[in-house]
């Protein structure tokens, strides 16, 4: 991975704007910084700021929820959202449309077919993209129950991770060229990938399952023992054949993860590449950023935490990156829907920045 640091902030013309608006010093700084490190990175910006949200929902499904039931839903229920979110009816839909961020759905991996509704009749602001690799639609081989059971065997092969990777960029280069973001929303939907995520997760920090397995969906502890056991076969086995090369992010994410997770990095790649700063969801973008972001600093440096929710492995991996999430709500729901949430406190944020008054200009005195 090749990119550059994102700039810091400090000789901004927005800083400098931050920094007279009348309140304490450090007030609402959390608040503030990430819509700064934003700013900065915008070339002849000047007061009014302005910001642009993208919203990309990647969809695939996982052998291993199918095979071993870690989900408290069926994986039929991946297609059936995918539906959901084209029609405008998700979550993470609405919560688009309030932050005016052009959505787009993509189906990567989704194993069960589903009918596509008519483009009459999808979502404003909504686009749908078919680049299915379960399926065959792209590239030569076909997943028939999404990514392949982890416990057994690699999640993907060399040649369908590359094209998931490969996916994930092309979506950021065309949200680009659509509406020229400053800021992407990447989310998920894939029944039972809280476990591949957590295995992400604890294969890069060297962390037991025991301690990271947590609900998903709502899965009972009976299900929540078989698997976080699930979890412990699949790093076992990746140990075991990735040998000396079972840290490097790329073997990771291709063995332990999946369809969505894949594009979701390759999205993140192609972002941070672009100057342009990933505000991270849950624990399944969390998992597909996590190996790279502890290698490459760089890379670190172009994503905001959204917020941190109520699974232990996000708990943990937010820890381990070391950075502050802009909300702690204890959500579980995926999709991007907690970065969407952050993306309302950010316009939050540059709506202050724009329309508070300075100390000069209201008399207020700063002594």
């Amino acid at each position: 991975m090749t990119l550059s640091a994102a700039k810091s902030f400090e000789t901004a013309e927005a800083f400098q704007r931050y920094n007279r608006l009348t309140m304490p010093p450090g007030a609402l700084e959390r608040t503030f910084h990430p819509v700064l490190r934003v700013l900065a990175q915008k070339a002849n910006q000047s007061h009014p700021f302005s910001m642009r949200f993208a919203s990309s929902v990647f969809a695939g499904d996982h052998g291993v929820a199918r095979n071993h039931g870690t989900s408290a839903f069926p994986c039929e229920v991946t297609g059936q959202m995918v539906i959901n979110f084209i029609m405008g009816g998700a979550a993470m839909s609405v919560l688009s449309r309030q932050r005016n961020s052009h959505m787009y759905v993509v189906d990567v991996g989704v194993a069960n077919p589903y009918d596509h509704p008519p483009q009459t009749t999808h979502a404003p602001k909504t686009t749908f993209l078919d680049r299915n690799i379960a399926m065959g639609k792209i590239g030569s081989e076909t997943y028939p129950i999404g990514a392949r059971d982890i416990t057994k065997e690699c999640a993907l092969s060399e040649a369908a991770f590359q094209l998931a990777l490969k996916t994930g960029r092309e979506v950021v280069e065309k949200a680009i060229q659509d509406s020229n973001p400053d800021v992407f929303l990447l989310g998920e939907m894939g029944i039972g990938n809280t476990t591949p995520s957590t295995a992400i997760i604890c294969q890069t920090l060297g962390v037991l399952p025991q301690s990271l397995t947590g609900q998903g969906t709502g899965i009972s502890p009976e299900q929540k023992k078989k698997k976080s056991a699930v979890i412990e076969a699949a790093l076992t086995r990746h140990q075991k054949e990735f040998g000396n090369c079972a840290n490097d992010p790329l073997s990771i994410l291709r063995s332990l993860g999946g369809f969505e997770l894949a594009a979701i990095a390759g999205a993140a790649e192609a972002a941070a590449e672009h100057q342009r700063h990933i505000l991270m969801d849950g624990t399944i973008a969390t998992a597909s950023m996590l190996p790279f972001a502890l290698k490459y600093p760089e890379f670190k440096s172009w994503i905001i935490a959204g917020h941190v929710g109520s699974e232990p492995a996000h708990q943990a991996a937010i820890q381990a990156l070391n950075v502050k999430p802009l909300l702690n709500l204890d959500l579980r729901l995926g999709e991007g829907s907690g970065a969407a949430m952050a993306a309302g406190i950010m316009c939050d944020a540059l709506a202050m920045l724009n329309e508070m008054a300075t100390f000069e200009s209201s008399g207020v005195s700063d002594k």
